[in-house]
């Protein structure tokens, strides 16, 4: 893990594409800008924990139904419908 030291209004450069601000720090949180290509996802851990896990779940429900009655029913998870 690298550890860096910033004050409020210093950036971290990722990848000569994605920016991190320092915005703001009040009592024990910090406040983070991010400038990134709208083709990469930033989300705080316990969100994309979530996605992950929602994912996990509706893979193994496709599969189980379509293994169990031999017919693909099409989309049976939310992301799915709404091409996520």
């Amino acid at each position: 893990m690298l550890i860096l030291t910033r004050r409020i209004k210093e950036e971290i450069i990722i990848n000569k594409n994605i920016s991190v601000m320092i915005l703001g720090i009040d009592g024990g949180q910090v406040r983070l800008g991010f400038e990134a290509p709208k083709d990469v996802t930033i989300n705080r851990k316990e969100i994309q924990d979530k996605i992950d896990s929602e994912a996990v779940d509706c893979n193994l429900i496709k599969y189980l139904d379509n293994d169990m009655s031999g017919n693909d029913k099409g989309p049976l998870c939310y992301s799915d419908k709404h091409g996520a």
